[in-house]
């Protein structure tokens, strides 16, 4: 399930999960409780601008079984991601903006020295972990191949 959210990184992450974990703890049209899954994907749309992001989507993965309950919440939809190459980096910590971008450059720089194309428009930052868990954390950034 995804919704879209504009602002600074930090608040538009805070508000769109919060959209969608409020979804899977009951608030969509059958009531039901969904469980938990990772990564949150959040994917960020470069722009150029001041911030460098034009729009960001939060998406929780929900459990393969049939078809999710609809959202209550008219800025929650389905989505689903295409097949496809994804190359991916990961790192640890308690990530941060700065630190997804950081991460994020490391990725294109290590795919154009190797000479390997990647679409620069779309870029996915996944975290696998809770909140309150502030050591032995897993991040990722994910570029789709053309």
């Amino acid at each position: 399930m995804t919704t879209n959210v504009e602002g600074s990184y930090m608040s538009a992450v805070f508000q769109g999960f919060m959209r969608l974990f409020n979804y899977i703890d009951g608030n969509n049209e059958a009531g039901e409780k969904i469980p938990m899954t990772a990564p949150v994907a959040v994917e960020m749309h470069p722009s150029g601008g001041k911030t460098g992001i034009s729009n960001i989507s939060i998406s929780f993965f929900v459990p393969a079984k049939g078809n999710p309950p609809k959202a209550k919440d008219p800025t929650i939809y389905a989505s689903n991601r295409p097949a496809g190459v994804v190359y991916v980096r990961s790192f640890d910590g308690f990530a941060m903006e700065s630190d997804w971008n950081e991460n994020a450059q490391a990725l294109k720089d290590d795919l154009q020295a190797a000479g390997i194309s990647f679409n620069p428009l779309s870029l996915i930052a996944a975290g696998y972990d809770p909140p309150f868990r502030f050591i032995n954390r897993h991040n990722e950034i994910w570029l789709y191949g053309p």
